[in-house]
C-alpha cells in the first residue's frame, strides 16, 4: 500500500444510539534531518465522528492504539474491541473456523473518542525505506533502519514523529490526546509519552496501559535465568490460583474467585516472599508446610512444590496443570487450553489462543477490501517477529520504565494513567501491575492519578464480551471524564 489515503465513511450503533464516522487508511513516512529521505512509512486506520455544527473539533478526544510484541500490528485492538466492527472469533468453550463474521461493535470506544491505530514499524502495509540502486544495496539499507527502530528508544521515536505528523496533518494539536497500548503497547506508551514530554514538549492528557509490561527483572516466563530475583514467583501466584480455580484443580479453598485471590495475594507477599527471601536456609520443615499450601492454591502436587525450591515458572506451570489430560493451557489466557504438542516436554510448547489468530487476519482483510474500500495484493503483515531481533536491554541492563513513568507524571501533573489486567493472563500477571502501582516514585497528591481495573479474563480481555463490556465502560469514564 502506498502512502496515499482512502477514505470511507460508516457507521455504528453505540450506547443505542446511532454513529457516523469517517474512516481512514494511509501510511506516514517517518524522517531523519533530511526530508527526502524518509526510514520508513508507518500504516494506520483512523476513525473520526462525523459532528455537527454545535460539536467543536478541539473538544473531541483523539486516542492513538497499538498493540505490542514487540512485532505485532494494531490488528488485534482494532477488530477485537475498539474498532466501530469487531470480529467474532473463538472463545474458551466454542472454537470458531471460516467465515470469521464481522459485526458491529456495540462496545466501540468510537462513542468518546476519535481512534487511530497504528502499525508498528515493520507490520501492517508500512515499509522499511531505501532508494539504493542495486538490491543487495537496498537489502543491507532496510536493515540498518530496522535494527534502529527495533529497541524502546528507536520504536519511542518513530511513534513520537508518526503522533507529531498526524497531529499536523489533521490540525489537531489543540485536542485532548490519549495513548492506549496492549503488553509490550504498554511498554512503548510510557516510553512515548516521556519522549513526548521531554523531545517534542508534547503533553498527553491519559495513558491507558492494558496487561502492562514495564520491567523486564519481574517476568515469570523464564524467572530462572535470574536467580536471587524472587519477585516474578510470588506475583505470579495469584494468577496461578486463579487458573487453576477455573478448572476446579484445587481442593479447600474459597469458590468465590475474588476471595481467594485476595487470600493468595496475602499470602504471596507474606508467607511465601520471606520464605523465598531465605534461599537455601529455610527449615526443610517449613519448606513441606509452604508446598502443601502452594499445592492447594494451584493443583500442582506439593512433591512438584519441593522439586522447584518452591519456585515453579510460568512454562512449567501452564504445562503441568492439565498433564494427567495431555493438554497444556494458555500463557496469555488460561482460560483456553489445547493438546500438548510432545508430552515428555518440560515446560509448554506452544501457546493454544495464538491459534485464533489467523481468524483475526483474515476477516482484517476483507474488511479492508469491502468496507474501507483499500484494493491492495500488498501482504498485510501482523507479525513481524521483530521480538527476535528487539534490544530490550538499553545500556546492557535489563530494561523499568517505571523511572519514567514517574518523572512524566511529576513534569505533567494532570495526566491520567489506567492500568488494566486480566486475572488469567500469565504473559503479563495482574498482580505485578498493582505490585508496580504501589511502587511508583510519585508524592501522594499524583498517586490519585492512577487507577486500575482487574477483569476475570486474560491477556486480550476483549475475546469475551462481558469483558469487553465492562472495558467499555472504565475507558469511557477515563477519557470521558
Amino acid at each position: 500500500m502506498q502512502s496515499d489515503v482512502v477514505v470511507s465513511e460508516g457507521k455504528v450503533k453505540i450506547n443505542q444510539s446511532n454513529l457516523d464516522y469517517h474512516a481512514e487508511v494511509g501510511a506516514l513516512a517517518l524522517n531523519t534531518d533530511d526530508p527526502d529521505a524518509p526510514v520508513a512509512t508507518l500504516s494506520y486506520v483512523a476513525y473520526f465522528k462525523m459532528m455537527d455544527k454545535k460539536e467543536k473539533k478541539e473538544n473531541r478526544p483523539i486516542t492513538f492504539i497499538y498493540n505490542g510484541g514487540p512485532g505485532f500490528s494494531s490488528v488485534w485492538l482494532h477488530m477485537g474491541g475498539l474498532g466501530p466492527k469487531r470480529v467474532v472469533t473463538s472463545t474458551p468453550d466454542k472454537p470458531v473456523l471460516p467465515p470469521y463474521p464481522v459485526i458491529d461493535n456495540a462496545y466501540s470506544l468510537l462513542d468518546v473518542s476519535d481512534l487511530v491505530f497504528i502499525d508498528a514499524p515493520g507490520t501492517g502495509f508500512g515499509q522499511f525505506i531505501s532508494h539504493a540502486t542495486n538490491a543487495q544495496e537496498r537489502q543491507a539499507q532496510k536493515y540498518q533502519k530496522a535494527n534502529e527502530a527495533y529497541s524502546i528508544d528507536g520504536d519511542a521515536q518513530a511513534f513520537a514523529q508518526f503522533i507529531t505528523q498526524f497531529l499536523s496533518r489533521h490540525q489537531r494539536w489543540n485536542t485532548p490526546r490519549y495513548l492506549l497500548g496492549e503488553s509490550y503497547g504498554t511498554t512503548r506508551s510510557v516510553a512515548l509519552a516521556n519522549r513526548l514530554k521531554t523531545q517534542y514538549n508534547v503533553d498527553v492528557n491519559g495513558i491507558i496501559l492494558l496487561s502492562q509490561y514495564l520491567s523486564q527483572d519481574i517476568d515469570i516466563d523464564f524467572p530462572e535465568s535470574n536467580p536471587g530475583i524472587d519477585q516474578p514467583y510470588y506475583l505470579a501466584l495469584p494468577t496461578y490460583a486463579a487458573i487453576a480455580h477455573y478448572y476446579h484443580r484445587q481442593l479447600h479453598v474459597s469458590e468465590d474467585l475474588g476471595e481467594l485471590l485476595r487470600e493468595v495475594e496475602l499470602f504471596s507477599l507474606g508467607p511465601y516472599a520471606q520464605a523465598l527471601a531465605q534461599g537455601n536456609l529455610l527449615p526443610e520443615k517449613q519448606k513441606g508446610e509452604l508446598a502443601e499450601k502452594l499445592a492447594r492454591y494451584t493443583g500442582i502436587f506439593a512433591r512438584e512444590w519441593i522439586n522447584a525450591d518452591l519456585r515453579l515458572s510460568g512454562p512449567v506451570f501452564v504445562k503441568k496443570l492439565l498433564a494427567e489430560q495431555g493438554e497444556t493451557v494458555s500463557r496469555s489466557d488460561g482460560r483456553y487450553r489445547g493438546a500438548s504438542l510432545h508430552k515428555m516436554a518440560a515446560w509448554s510448547d506452544y501457546d493454544p489462543i495464538m491459534t485464533i489468530g489467523s481468524g483475526f487476519v483474515s476477516a482484517y482483510r476483507d474488511y479492508l477490501t469491502q468496507a474501507l474500500k483499500v484494493n491492495t495484493v500488498q501482504d498485510y503483515v501482523s507479525d513481524s517477529n521483530a521480538i527476535s531481533h528487539w534490544n530490550m536491554t538499553p545500556e546492557n541492563r535489563s530494561f523499568n520504565l517505571l523511572p519514567a513513568l514517574s518523572q512524566t507524571m511529576k513534569m505533567n501533573p494532570r495526566m491520567k494513567v489506567m492500568v488494566l489486567g486480566g486475572v488469567y493472563d500469565l504473559a503479563t500477571p495482574y498482580f505485578v501491575a498493582q505490585y508496580h502501582l504501589n511502587h511508583l516514585s510519585l508524592p501522594e497528591k499524583l498517586r490519585k492519578n492512577l487507577q486500575f481495573h482487574r477483569y476475570e479474563s486474560g491477556h486480550l480481555p476483549y475475546l469475551d464480551e462481558k469483558s469487553l463490556q465492562q472495558l467499555h465502560q472504565d475507558l469511557s469514564r477515563f477519557i470521558a471524564g
